[in-house]
């Protein structure tokens, strides 16, 4: 196992899919459930891992990583929800640290356009959709150390067939606005059990095949459970290592310290997603919403989508910009700010309040 890419680190990791499949010294692996999943990177899948009839995780053939293949695999097992799959893409910044982790619902037209027409631009992982216990979508988040094991549900407030909504609407849960889902608890003592298990199994097994080079000391994992009370391990959103907490010199001397576990949520919602919190809405009737131009970004927006604003939040705005623009005399002209405020001053006070100036072009 020399030579392997730590799991340390946010975001989503295929490592972590990696160990998960690797066998130990005794050619044995943990007995875990884990939806289809296909590792894809340089626009290309790289992998393709599932859970087989014996409760063990295996690793397709790569002769089986072809369109076709992935396609009929993923819509075999759809029972009654339009959600076929869900793509989680990962961006990375020059340093190779990840700086922004989305996920995409596909319904079959959507999942087989993204299949064979699009190109995978950012790396990421393909997983098929597993319909939850219940009729709304819901997700569990563990929070795990060795001392303590924190759970929490979040269960979307649609009904997953309820076609009158669009697929983001009714499978959002950590991912999307507070308001499109709701806190759910936990009840009795059988699935905590269970989920602590299975991370205690988890972090024996990745230990144990990288030779202890890899000791998990903090993780969050998200599952989900299915009508047949059958828990599915989904992804790793944040993992820490023992080797990394406990860090080593700084290069000033002193002792290097390591970032806290990230609780929050590490998958977002693509930017072009936008939810609406009512019914019948299609693509025909989002091409009927009218735009209109916004005065603070003097860009174009649905006209459903604006929002009034208080008389005091635009003083408060521009007092701070203001203060902003006195505190560096770069932008001072003989003792007054220059007007309008520099592109960068803009920014600063965040990119808004000058539509009309950005309009007008200067």
């Amino acid at each position: 196992m020399a030579g392997l890419h730590s799991v340390h680190g946010d975001g989503v990791s295929d490592q972590f899919f990696h160990l998960l499949w690797s066998k130990d010294e005794l050619n044995f692996g943990p007995t875990i459930n884990i939806p289809d999943t296909v590792i894809f990177k340089f626009g290309q899948a790289v992998a393709w891992y599932f859970t087989g009839v014996d409760g063990k995780l295996k690793k397709k053939n790569k002769q089986n990583l072809v369109n076709v293949r992935i396609e009929e695999a993923f819509t075999r097992h759809v029972i009654g929800s339009d959600i076929v799959a869900y793509y989680i893409s990962t961006e990375t910044d020059d340093a190779g640290d990840v700086s922004n982790t989305s996920i995409e619902y596909f319904d079959r037209k959507a999942f087989h356009d993204f299949l064979y027409n699009r190109w995978k631009e950012h790396s990421g992982l393909l997983q098929r959709f597993i319909e939850p216990k219940g009729t709304q979508n819901s997700l569990v988040r563990a929070i795990w150390s060795p001392k303590v094991c924190l759970l929490e549900r979040r269960q979307n407030n649609k009904q997953l067939h309820d076609t009158r909504y669009g697929l983001y609407e009714r499978a959002v849960t950590y991912e999307g606005p507070e308001y499109f889902s709701a806190a759910a608890p936990l009840r009795g003592s059988i699935l905590p059990s269970q989920v602590q298990r299975i991370c205690e199994n988890v972090v024996s097994h990745i230990a144990e095949v990288s030779f202890q080079k890899q000791c998990i000391c903090r993780m969050v994992l998200n599952f989900k459970v299915d009508a047949k009370d059958r828990i599915w391990l989904l992804w790793s959103s944040s993992l820490r290592l023992t080797s990394e907490m406990t860090g080593g010199e700084d290069g000033l001397g002193g002792r290097r310290t390591a970032a806290p576990l990230n609780i929050d949520s590490i998958v977002k919602l693509p930017s072009h997603v936008k939810l609406e919190d009512r019914v019948s809405h299609s693509d025909q009737g989002k091409a009927l919403t009218a735009q209109e131009t916004c005065l603070s970004c003097a860009g174009k927006h649905p006209k459903d989508q604006f929002h009034p604003v208080a008389y005091k939040n635009i003083i408060s705005h521009f007092e701070h910009v203001i203060s902003l623009l006195t505190a560096d005399s770069r932008f001072r002209s003989g003792g007054v700010g220059a007007w309008p405020p520099d592109p960068t001053v803009v920014m600063a006070a965040g990119g808004v309040g000058f539509g009309s100036v950005a309009a007008g072009g200067g």
